[in-house]
């Protein structure tokens, strides 16, 4: 058979792309898509409302390229309406997300097409690698690899206790079958702005009996943004958004409330980590740590979370956190973890 022919033959894939001014990786992103060794793709970008380059760059793509269609929103909607709005254009048996700042290795969707292919599943999920200043970094496994009920997965996917949140949290390193996506009404929470790739894998979770997980990394998440010089003393709601979402739809998964203790001490860590970050002095942030943790649960949620699975970094964390040492908690996060976490 021809290369040709078997392409013919290969089951189209939507590869869904939102942009909002990523004008410095949206090429790269793209060109890693288009260059895949598996050619029948059809490539969906939602260009939601950028104000830089990264329209006319999209464009000009789509003009170029029959697989690419360019789609730009009139206002600026969030990443969950993008890519709504690419799932409703998609004509592919399966679907993938790809982040426009983000881009994949060279054998990517026939890896992760021949896996669905074989295991006939709704969904397969992998992992992706970090990308930071030309080095890649490998994140933990924390599902075995291969085939799983999502049975025996329940009592985990909401938190597993090991300070990392929803245990599939991203929609990014996985494939899905459209027809199950499009049959179940599944599609990304619009009023989110946290959490919504975790909201949308546990809606889908709940409709479907069997997964497959890969431990292939072939997606590659780069690490650009800042973590220094931020101003955040006060948490958003987002986090508060996603849980009462959770709340609402899947109050019958497995362990519920434990796990959703296990989430509220991962909220605590995560919160503490960005208040300890901020650009102002130690001493003021350490004030206002302290007033923040003294309204939370941690001195009762705390014996949830599974100590001896997490990273060493996050036990030290969250036992300076549990044990109310504030100062040196922001001490660290300030001068010490900004270091660390980049080989995490």
């Amino acid at each position: 058979m021809s290369d040709i022919e078997h392409c013919y033959n290969e089951p189209l894939v939507s590869v869904i792309v939102p942009v909002h001014n990523t004008e410095r990786f949206i090429s790269q992103c793209i060109e890693s898509i288009l260059n895949q060794d598996y050619k029948k793709t059809q490539l969906i970008i939602v260009d939601d409302c950028s104000n830089d380059k990264s329209c006319e760059i999209c464009r000009k793509y789509a003009e170029d390229d029959a697989r690419v269609i360019n789609v730009r929103l009139h206002s600026k909607c969030g990443v969950s309406k993008a890519r709504n709005v690419g799932i409703s254009k998609a004509k592919g048996e399966y679907i993938c997300f790809v982040d426009s700042d983000d881009f994949l290795k060279t054998g990517y969707i026939r890896k992760y097409v021949n896996l669905i292919n074989q295991y006939k599943v709704a969904v397969v999920y992998g992992y992706h690698m970090y990308y930071q200043n030309g080095i890649f970094i490998s994140r933990p496994k924390r599902v075995p690899k291969g085939y799983h009920s999502v049975e025996e997965l329940s009592s985990n996917l909401i938190d597993d206790g090991t300070l990392t949140g929803i245990l599939f949290g991203s929609a990014c390193g996985a494939i899905y079958k459209s027809s199950f996506l499009k049959v179940n009404n599944i599609s990304f929470d619009e009023r989110l702005t946290k959490n919504e790739d975790g909201v949308f894998n546990l809606d889908l979770l709940s409709k479907c009996k069997k997964i497959y997980v890969t431990h292939y990394d072939g997606y590659c998440y780069r690490k650009w943004k800042s973590d220094t010089n931020v101003n955040i003393l006060v948490p958003d709601d987002g986090l508060d958004m996603a849980t009462e979402a959770i709340m609402q739809k899947h109050s019958n998964i497995m362990n519920f409330a434990c796990q959703m203790k296990r989430r509220n001490v991962s909220i605590i860590f995560w919160n503490a980590i960005n208040i300890g970050a901020c650009s102002n002095s130690n001493i003021y942030n350490v004030r206002k740590l302290r007033s923040y943790m003294e309204k939370s649960t941690i001195d009762q949620d705390y014996k949830t979370l599974k100590i001896k699975q997490c990273s060493v970094y996050k036990r030290i964390l969250i036992y300076l956190l549990y044990k109310k040492y504030h100062f040196l908690f922001c001490f660290v996060i300030k001068y010490i973890y900004p270091f660390v976490k980049r080989y995490r």
